[in-house]
């Protein structure tokens, strides 16, 4: 049991943030899976949220519609 708990820690401590290059990456990686139509990778906006001068999340809002959500961090 303590082992599970130290490993989680760890996991914690050991997440690497992702920069925007790498989320826009996933984010058309993702579209490419999902999209069962020929439409175009199309980008309306993206919204970082953040938290204490920290990045959490990436938004990506699609045109015409849809939404991709990419955190900043590559926890597993």
């Amino acid at each position: 049991m303590l082992y599970i708990i130290i490993l989680s820690i760890l996991s914690f401590l050991s997440a690497e943030s992702v920069n925007l290059l790498d989320a826009n990456i996933v984010a058309q990686n993702v579209y490419t899976k999902f999209n069962n139509t020929s439409n175009e990778f199309n980008i309306e906006y993206i919204e970082t949220i953040s938290e204490e001068s920290m990045n959490i999340l990436y938004v990506y809002h699609l045109n015409p519609n849809g939404f991709i959500i990419i955190p900043s961090d590559n926890r597993a």
